[in-house]
């Protein structure tokens, strides 16, 4: 399913779910994190036949977290993934990098993370402050755009803005 979120309203959730069940697919899903606190909804959606449930976790850094507004607390992402395992699901993360709060240790602190965890399943982008957003304004303004090239917001290995603790070239390696 390409949906930033499947499970943002649990009821259209677990009835969507049950109606799947009866069809025998699988399927990767993407879901907040809190989804995963349900065992049973765990349950419900590898029996419809999810397989995968990726999640954007953004980052291990809590200042990260509490800086980008992600209300979000990197202490229960370990319980997220376990109990992911636990209902027979792939847990999946999304991971980005280059924040005002972000220091060269973050990627060894992120892949202590993956590794503790056991996630097999994985993608990683930069910041990616799109036109027209307040956080693109801001770095606008500040003068740590690196391009206003929209061909180049992709995130993979563009480094989109000037970061605040690392160089480019650390960000992009």
């Amino acid at each position: 399913f390409v949906d930033d979120n499947l499970t943002a309203d649990v009821d259209y959730a677990r009835e969507l779910f049950r109606a799947l069940e009866k069809f025998g697919l699988t399927f990767g899903m993407q879901s907040r994190h809190e989804f995963s606190r349900s065992g049973e909804d765990l349950d419900r959606a590898r029996r419809a036949g999810c397989i995968l449930v990726s999640c954007g976790y953004e980052s291990v850094n809590q200042h990260t977290l509490d800086g980008t507004g992600k209300r979000a607390a990197a202490e229960v992402y370990r319980e997220t993934a376990a109990a992911q395992y636990a209902a027979g699901l792939i847990p999946s993360g999304n991971w980005m990098f280059g924040f005002d709060w972000d220091e060269p240790d973050i990627f060894a602190r992120t892949l202590d993370f993956l590794d503790s965890t056991r996630m097999l399943h994985c993608s990683f982008t930069t910041e990616i402050p799109f036109p027209g957003t307040q956080a693109w304004k801001d770095y606008r303004a500040a003068g740590r755009l690196m391009t206003e090239d929209y061909d180049e917001y992709v995130g993979k290995d563009h480094v989109l803005v000037r970061p605040a603790k690392m160089t480019p070239t650390q960000l992009r390696e």
